[in-house]
């Protein structure tokens, strides 16, 4: 079966998934914009898995991580609008495309919106790591960001096969 070319409309929780992750993006990007010009011409650019300062570089690497945010962002905004063309673990029926599609669409958006507040974290711990008014981005930094990527695409996984 050729699998439909549908546009799924946002409920009020994927409004709502919407308005945080722009939110979030567009706050980010203040941040980033009011706070460059004074950053020292080095900064942290990488912790290691306890959350400590093990890399530095210049500042515009804090340019380039609310680039990627924003790409991300926007590509994954584009993803959404095409469910017919992402992969799934089971066949896509007559029957299950729609609630397939739904569940898939539901999964990316909080997938980006995951991402744009990691981004966001990674990019003021970077501006309070440069400020001196942290050490580190904090030992549950990582484990939080795993847990919280996994288990999302865990829940939706188990809920496309049940969703069959």
């Amino acid at each position: 079966m050729k699998r439909p070319a549908i546009r799924v409309k946002l409920t009020w929780s994927d409004w709502a998934i919407e308005i945080v992750a722009i939110l979030i993006l567009v706050v980010m990007i203040g941040l980033v914009l009011s706070q460059y010009a004074n950053l020292p011409s080095i900064i942290p650019i990488h912790f290691n898995g306890s959350g400590e300062v093990d890399g530095y570089g210049g500042k515009w690497t804090i340019l380039l991580l609310t680039s990627v945010a924003i790409v991300i962002y926007l590509l994954t905004t584009l993803t959404v609008r095409y469910p017919n063309l992402m992969n799934y673990p089971i066949p896509i029926t007559e029957e299950n495309h729609e609630r397939q599609f739904l569940n898939a669409v539901k999964m990316m958006r909080v997938l980006k919106c995951l991402s744009v507040i990691l981004f966001f974290f990674l990019v003021s711990g970077i501006i309070q790591n440069a400020y001196q008014k942290a050490s580190g981005i904090g030992r549950y930094f990582l484990p939080i960001v795993l847990f919280s990527i996994l288990s999302s695409v865990g829940y939706f996984l188990y809920r496309g096969y049940k969703l069959r």
